[in-house]
């Protein structure tokens, strides 16, 4: 059995391998974008993950025939949510995003979660709104190099920050 001071060690280091690759998705897509399609890049990127998916299905032991039909409708709307929001992040940064801005723009996700669950019934402490804040505050910092007023460049709200907006909504959903 690993001490529990492993196991935090180890959740740290995962937590930062994930962030790793989340942050380098963003400039694999600005990368990919200038070569193929948002489709045929999420195409690619659906099919490796469905095959990523196949053995845990068998090792779930149930056929897909014996679903409930509600888990069904959830995983369809679920994954309709993840496709939509994939596809619209992609096509904001094919429509001029950059991938600091694309990041920024996406996780406002951290937000939306919240405020659908007011609208669902569920309630946040005064503790998830601060850790929100501190989010964004961070979330800020890590993928913008300065203040927009400070480097010259007003700011500016374009076509690739809606549809980015609308990545981060259905990401929500699907969340």
């Amino acid at each position: 059995m690993l001490k529990l001071e492993n196991k935090k060690i180890i959740s740290a280091l995962l937590l930062l391998l994930a962030s790793v690759v989340w942050g380098g998705a963003f400039v694999a897509q600005s990368l990919a974008g200038e070569s193929i399609g948002t489709l045929t890049f999420n195409g690619i990127r659906f099919l490796i993950g469905g095959l990523c998916l196949l053995p845990l299905i068998h090792k779930q032991g149930t056929s897909p025939l014996n679903v409930p039909s509600n888990k069904i409708l959830g995983g369809v709307i679920c994954g309709a949510a993840l496709f939509l929001a994939s596809t619209l992040q992609q096509a904001g940064i094919a429509n001029g995003a950059e991938a600091g801005e694309a990041g920024f723009l996406t996780a406002f996700y951290i937000i939306l979660v919240p405020i659908i669950g007011i609208f669902i019934g569920r309630k946040c402490s005064k503790l998830i709104w601060v850790s929100v804040v501190i989010a964004l505050i961070g979330l800020y910092l890590l993928c913008f190099s300065g203040i927009p007023a400070a480097s010259g460049k007003p700011f500016m709200f374009t076509f690739a920050d809606t549809l980015l907006l609308g990545c981060a909504l259905l990401f929500s959903v699907q969340i």
